[in-house]
């Protein structure tokens, strides 16, 4: 028996600290001066529930080999976002091994990362002895490559042979096309109509930037007459597919992405973006306007679409639905801004992809002169420049549960507003209370101590934190308002929300019993008085 006991000890020691090691790019800022090099860095799960992170015999070259040691941080918290874990401290420690002990006893260090899909991404900043370190380990995939539009590569398409004329040299065309983005000039489909299409370029390095912008370079999107229809002007982070003279045939015209595709393009990239991440908006900066006026279809585009990683084409094949989207953002009514430059924020929505339950591995962003294929105008013109993704991480509600399930808010929260106060008339514990945030993706973790509930906000790229706090105490309810049997609260959190009847609205407005589906797929019924 208790040869027994021992084993279950030992297996269920193994199971509570079980390890990853991932092996990544490592870069060292030390005031300005930069060392790239790959590394180890293991990450071992605590019983109590919390990390240890492990960079062991860290060593770098600049100028002469520095031995710096074992850098080990334990008792790191996690706090989950439903997909992936947000690991963050900050906190003195001791640098061993490395032959500086003596000088390395107490390191300050502030250290946030990501798990994330067999992934780990980490910024850890260091402040000591007069010097700022900051090392960054992993790649961060929360924007797009050259979003600036900073770098191009030559791309060529060539004729397909003439089998009627077989010793003749096939033509060729070439144009600029950004690094990680895709024009005709790169398209799959049919070679003929590739090379049609191609022949023609409609993606052009342009030196008119935004202003206030820190580059150099922009896109421009030119559209051509191509006899049977307008080629409109477009680029994709995925790839284009050209298969057939209607251009409006989306069964065979379409950009397309596949992480599964190992194809790459001229500058030796695939076609295709990662994005693990979780953004709330995506914003572009964009000056638009018309070679002839065209009252029918007088707008320009902008999508973005969030996938897994699988097939996935823009637009969708007829009578086809992906099951595999997370989220999208999408304008498709950006109306001409003259010689002006013009911001546009496009905002991401989930809600209707919920149910799928696919995780983000992929985007496919794609730009076009025209919203409608194969229409417009000859010369249509589209700037591109400094494309971002926005991660926000503001407080959108403070909710409390009483024990017969009523659901109260605080009254006025707004993601400006840091600080709160409440009278509950019930004992505030971390089961009641619960803050959410206007960031899809964002981590937030709840501390209660003596009257206080502090919440801390990250955004899902880790790189804006808030604070928000909120003061009660027990007595009659000031300051907090009942949802209603719990509306108010489950509309804040909601995925998805139908009537009874299976009827989808976007918000819990008329009295009657509703139906309410959150991020993780629980359901459970709301009554509205």
């Amino acid at each position: 028996m208790k040869k027994l006991f021992t084993l279950l000890f030992v297996a269920m020691t193994a199971l509570t600290s079980m390890a990853d090691t991932y092996n990544g790019p490592l870069h060292i800022d030390i005031d300005g001066k930069t060392v790239d090099q790959t590394t180890d860095i293991t990450i071992e799960k605590q019983a109590d529930g919390n990390y240890t992170l492990k960079l062991m015999k860290f060593k770098f070259k600049l100028g002469v080999t520095m031995n710096v040691g074992n850098i080990i941080i334990t008792d790191v918290p996690a706090v989950s976002n439903g997909q992936t874990l947000m690991l963050k401290t900050k906190k003195n420690i001791a640098i061993t091994g490395g032959g500086m002990d003596f000088l390395l006893k107490s390191v300050p260090i502030d250290m946030i990362g990501e798990l994330r899909d067999g992934d780990f991404y980490t910024n850890i900043n260091i402040s000591m002895a007069n010097q700022n370190i900051k090392v960054t380990f992993g790649t961060a995939k929360y924007q797009l490559p050259n979003a600036g539009f900073e770098t191009y590569h030559t791309a060529t398409v060539t004729e397909p042979e003439n089998p009627d004329f077989p010793d003749s040299e096939p033509n060729t065309a070439s144009s600029d096309e950004p690094n990680y983005w895709h024009s005709f000039m790169s398209a799959s489909g049919n070679p003929g109509l590739v090379y049609l299409a191609g022949a023609t370029p409609v993606a052009f390095k342009c030196d008119d930037v935004r202003p206030g912008s820190t580059g150099k370079q922009s896109l421009k999107l030119k559209s051509f007459d191509a006899i049977l229809a307008i080629a409109n002007g477009t680029i994709t982070t995925g790839r284009m597919n050209t298969g057939d003279y209607v251009a409006s045939n989306t069964d065979a015209n379409y950009a397309w992405s596949d992480m599964s595709n190992t194809d790459k393009d001229a500058h030796g990239d695939p076609f295709y973006a990662t994005l693990y991440s979780l953004p709330d908006a995506m914003k572009v900066w964009l000056k638009f306007k018309q070679g002839t006026a065209n009252a029918e279809h007088p707008y320009a585009t902008a999508t973005a679409i969030i996938n897994d990683g699988t097939e996935f084409h823009e637009p969708a094949p007829s009578k086809t639905t992906y099951t595999n989207v997370v989220g999208e953002a999408r304008n498709a009514k950006i109306a001409e801004t003259g010689d002006e430059w013009k911001e546009f924020t496009i905002p991401f929505t989930y809600d209707a992809f919920a149910q799928y339950g696919a995780k983000a591995k992929s985007v496919l962003v794609t730009l076009s002169t025209n919203a409608d294929a194969g229409q417009g105008s000859d010369g249509d013109l589209l700037y591109v420049d400094d494309l971002s993704f926005v991660y926000n991480a503001g407080l959108k509600a403070i909710n409390l549960t009483a024990e017969n399930g009523e659901v109260f808010t605080v009254d006025g929260v707004n993601s400006e507003t840091k600080e709160y106060t409440a009278t509950v008339p019930f004992d505030v514990t971390a089961n009641n209370l619960k803050a959410i945030s206007d960031g899809k993706g964002a981590y937030v973790s709840t501390t209660i101590a003596d009257g206080k509930a502090t919440f801390e906000i990250t955004s899902n790229d880790l790189a804006t934190t808030n604070v928000y706090t909120l003061n009660f105490k027990k007595g009659n309810a000031q300051g907090i308002t009942s949802g209603i049997n719990g509306a108010h609260a489950a509309q804040a959190q909601a995925a998805g929300i139908y009537t009874i009847d299976g009827m989808r609205v976007n918000a819990i407005t008329k009295p009657g019993l509703y139906i309410v589906k959150d991020a993780n797929g629980n359901v459970k019924k709301v009554l509205k008085k």
